[in-house]
């Protein structure tokens, strides 16, 4: 026996000698219960045990303890897990089939390229991540399920509509043949899925996302039981970040704040920040609207009093938020997706000793990220000296919104610093271009394709701004959009 190793012995004259046993911080491996299936662990503690390449058939786990289990290329058919419960385990792998459930517990568990084929859940789940799962003929009965995660999940005939499941986000899934409950539609967050392919029930009544009453009543029903950040998210998913988003966000963030009640004050706060997490640098939700969440968001929770455990807690998303808006790593669709004629303005801090030197280096920057990221002719920009002190200039610059986002991530690149950015929010719509999202895959190429006649790498192309520049250029950038 290798380490801590379990060495069963099958005795089918004595199926229950693994029950009610400290079975905790072992390893089980390459265990097979195909044909020796009598074997129970019934009410059996597994905590911190792992479990690599085994199969279990038929053997019972009721009220089992599974707490930081391991758990790899490991088979469960027909086994019954009756109410065990598991809790901080890591699934990788794993095969679920056919399977007894009689109210099990799987609390901030993550699963990783597991299968799950024709099983009928009884249970609780709660905070759980799948990533890269499939879940074939399943149904999910008699449960309650909250803030669980799927990324690159397969859903094909999976009936979900019949349980109590709040706060699910789902990302780049393929979803076939499956119900969801329409009355959790609004908390809800759906990236990269087409919504018209999706299938909901209300009470067993099928229903669709468009074309019927049912949604639409409801998200104005949402409103008025206060449920704003349900509302929101309900809205931007069935109208899209059109011109008017921002403009009722501001309005249910008004009504927010003048909840009496700190517990729904803190459930739509939390969705909303949860929103802007989820489809920020996405095409679902412009870089311009993100900004003005974020500002608004900030001046209303410095301006209302809020008790001191909450702001607390929104203070630090706050700061999250602000490390996001930081991190020049724009997507490709919203690069595409933004107009050629809006302008911004970049204020650049050089610690040149000339307007002249400073304003030569910056325009040899600006023809480099052009030529290196967009292949293309824009108009010189336009150079206005700010200030001058202590040796250094500051230099603000008119360009197109696409090329200073090119530029600013250009920098953070080349220097490896965080950027210092500062956001004027517009305050009217005449000072808002919101972004329509284009997703041509010509023009992405076309962006993205760097000039074939330049017989530099773009690695080489950054060398040459870098040595250009020299050092202590600090990146203030002021966005402010013009019509």
């Amino acid at each position: 026996m290798k380490n801590n190793e379990l060495v069963l012995k099958y005795d089918a004259n004595n199926p229950t000698e693994f029950e009610c046993r400290d079975l905790s911080y072992r390893v089980f491996k390459d265990l097979n219960f195909t044909d020796n299936h009598s074997i129970s662990f019934y009410r059996s503690d597994f905590r911190g045990s792992q479990f690599v390449s085994d199969t279990f058939y038929k053997n019972n786990f009721d009220l089992a303890d599974f707490i930081g289990n391991y758990l790899s290329n490991t088979e469960f058919t027909k086994v019954n897990f009756g109410n065990c419960e598991f809790k901080n385990g890591v699934f990788i792998k794993c095969h679920f089939n056919n399977n007894i459930y009689g109210d099990l517990a799987i609390h901030n568990c993550d699963f990783k390229n597991c299968t799950f084929e024709n099983e009928v859940f009884h249970m609780t789940m709660f905070d759980c991540t799948f990533y890269d799962c499939k879940f074939i003929n399943c149904i999910f009965e008699q449960c309650s399920t909250e803030r669980l995660e799927f990324d690159e999940c397969t859903f094909l005939k999976v009936e979900m509509s019949t349980m109590h499941a709040e706060n699910f986000k789902f990302s780049n899934c393929i979803i076939r043949d499956t119900f969801l409950g329409a009355c959790f539609l609004g908390t809800y967050l759906f990236k990269n899925i087409d919504l018209n392919l999706l299938s909901f029930k209300y009470r067993g009544k099928v229903i669709s996302i468009n074309g019927d009453d049912y949604f639409l009543n409801y998200t104005n029903e949402l409103k008025n039981q206060r449920r704003y950040f349900e509302f929101l998210n309900l809205y931007l998913l069935m109208n899209g970040d059109k011109t008017d988003f921002c403009n009722v966000y501001t309005a249910v963030l008004e009504d927010i704040f003048k909840e009496k009640n700190p517990k729904v004050l803190e459930y739509n706060l939390n969705g909303i920040f949860d929103i802007f997490e989820f489809y920020y640098n996405s095409p679902a939700l412009s870089l311009i609207s993100c900004y003005r969440i974020y500002c608004e968001l900030s001046d209303k929770l410095s301006n209302n009093r809020i008790p001191q455990n909450y702001l607390l807690l929104y203070s630090e998303r706050l700061q999250r938020l602000d490390i996001m808006l930081s991190d020049f790593s724009f997507s490709t669709d919203y690069l595409l997706s933004i107009p050629k004629n809006t302008i911004s303005y970049l204020q650049i801090h050089c610690n040149d000793d000339s307007f002249k030197k400073a304003e030569e280096k910056i325009q040899y920057l600006l023809e480099n990220v052009n030529e290196v990221y967009l292949n293309s002719t824009i108009p010189d920009p336009l150079f206005k000296i700010i200030e001058e002190k202590k040796g250094s200039v500051i230099l603000t610059i008119s360009s197109g919104l696409l090329l200073t986002l090119l530029t600013t991530k250009v920098i953070k690149e080349i220097y490896g610093t965080l950027c210092d950015i500062k956001i004027t929010h517009a305050k009217t719509n005449k000072e808002i271009v919101l972004i329509e999202s284009s997703k041509s895959v010509a023009k992405l190429n076309e962006a993205l394709q760097i000039n074939t006649q330049n017989n530099d790498s773009k690695e080489t192309s950054l060398m040459k701004i870098y040595n250009t520049l020299g050092k202590g250029y600090i990146i203030n950038m002021i966005l402010k959009i013009f019509i």
